[in-house]
């Protein structure tokens, strides 16, 4: 029933993590500007984020934000912390619909799982440009907050979520609208917005806001089970990636499931997912660095999720990428990141280097005299990977089998390579799905 999660790979990201929590354990939040939230769904309820420095009913605005009660997030068209089961949307099921794919609670014996199994979703109702406004500048004040006291205040918002937009505008018609997107960023906050369902070339006809040019933006379209584009906007310069829009199943209102859902509302929250999750990875180094420098975090998250799709044919010339998001291979983005060297992080090479081919990449030392010798290799999977090291008559001095982890060096140490002989030496690297690539080695008196 859910195609669109096999696509995207997410089983194969569950075994390293199922979101929610940065590795130091900080909530992570994703906002969702949208109407038709039930937040007391079964599936939705326990992933529901809870603001924790507001008391429930007392009349006051506890944590002074200007939003008196907001324990669940905030309705701009209502302008009151209720939220409306049926929005007021063509589809009254469309915000639970989104934050279904978002983050349905995982592993729970109920009805769907979301690409984050724990993940804290933000909902806010917003319908005009006013409401809309609003709503991203209350996740900016959350996440500037969050900053600026270290955790102590605010919420940590990765990411918004925006399946909403209008038809043939161009993004500077509306300045207030286009403008939120970079005061987002800067805060650390990615933004993601669905293009129109109609087929139209936006480069062209225009489309808001998914023409805006904000770095900070990943814009979306929708692509099927076959891994072709549907129909629906396309824009070499303005759509960013495709992700899953057809027949997918989702929360509904009143604790129901909804199937057969689709369009580019439902492919922009398996983007804005994909970053919850990817902040969740085990590394401290990201962590660190969405605290020190948010928007230097949020262009990394960025570059994983658009540097590594998965093509989709009918989309070449008709996006930036031409490309479907690929939720393990931007996890190999960041494990490629996470072990590379400074320099090789700053050329901007590390994910070719470390898994766009399979090869030995360096020995240090080279030449050597005694002490530990280090192999580092590259692989484009994570698989088994064995080294031997062969003397120049062929005799085996060494062999050791290792596993390629995501998020582990791929080094192999030899500890003991002081006893061999003055010589040359020939390191073989073998797996079970590719032939054996050589590097020669040599040991000086």
């Amino acid at each position: 029933q859910q195609w669109a999660l096999e696509a995207i790979g997410a089983p194969d990201v569950w075994d390293i993590t199922t979101g929610g929590h940065a590795p130091s354990g900080r909530e992570i939040v994703i906002a969702v500007v949208d109407g038709g939230f039930d937040i007391w769904h079964e599936d939705l309820i326990a992933n529901i984020w809870t603001n924790p420095h507001e008391v429930p009913g007392d009349g006051i605005d506890n944590d002074d934000n200007g939003y008196v009660d907001d324990i669940y997030g905030w309705n701009f068209i209502t302008d009151s912390p209720e939220h409306k089961v049926n929005g007021s949307l063509p589809n009254p099921n469309h915000g639970n619909n989104v934050c279904g794919v978002i983050g349905a609670e995982g592993n729970n014996a109920l009805g769907v799982a979301g690409v984050n199994w724990q993940v804290k979703i933000l909902p806010m109702e917003g319908r005009y440009v006013s409401g809309i406004v609003e709503a991203f500048a209350y996740a900016l004040q959350l996440r500037a907050r969050y900053n600026a006291t270290q955790g102590q205040e605010g919420a940590f918002v990765v990411a918004v979520n925006g399946s909403l937009g209008i038809d043939q505008v161009w993004c500077d018609e509306i300045p207030a609208w286009q403008a939120m997107y970079d005061q987002l960023g800067q805060q650390g906050i990615l933004s993601v917005a669905a293009t129109t369902n109609d087929s139209l070339d936006v480069d062209q006809k225009g489309d808001m806001p998914t023409t805006c040019p904000s770095e900070f933006l990943i814009t979306v379209t929708a692509s099927d089970e076959r891994d072709l584009h549907v129909k629906s906007g396309y824009g070499a310069t303005s759509i960013d990636l495709a992700a899953p829009g057809r027949n997918i199943t989702t929360t509904a209102n009143d604790h129901g499931y909804s199937t057969g859902q689709g369009g580019t509302s439902m492919a922009a929250p398996f983007v804005a997912g994909a970053i919850g999750m990817l902040y969740a990875m085990p590394v401290a180094e990201l962590e660190a660095l969405a605290l020190d420098d948010p928007p230097a975090a949020a262009r990394l998250v960025r570059d994983a999720i658009l540097q590594t799709v998965a093509p989709v044919p009918n989309l070449e010339g008709k996006s930036v990428t031409a490309g479907r998001l690929d939720l393990f291979e931007a996890m190999h983005f960041l494990h490629a990141w996470t072990i590379a060297r400074s320099d090789e992080r700053e050329a901007g090479n590390f994910y070719f280097t470390y898994t766009g081919y399979r090869g030995l990449l360096r020995v240090w030392p080279n030449p050597f005299a005694g002490g530990e010798l280090q192999l580092t290799y590259a692989t484009p999977a994570f698989e088994p990977v064995t080294l031997y090291v062969y003397d120049m008559h062929g005799r085996l001095m060494y062999e050791k089998e290792q596993t390629t982890t995501a998020f582990e060096p791929q080094t192999i140490r030899i500890p003991d390579a002081a006893a061999w002989p003055a010589g040359v030496y020939v390191a073989a690297l073998k797996s079970d799905i590719h032939p054996p690539i050589t590097q020669r080695i040599v040991k000086v008196p």
